[in-house]
């Protein structure tokens, strides 16, 4: 089970980041 939520937390953290970052990119200005 651990392991399993160690996954889940990595999965989760990476998901986050990708998103964290796509939305950082469309807030900065176009220039």
């Amino acid at each position: 089970i651990a392991a399993n939520l160690e996954a889940m937390g990595f999965d989760v953290s990476l998901v986050a980041t990708e998103w964290f970052l796509c939305l950082f990119c469309k807030n900065l200005p176009s220039e």
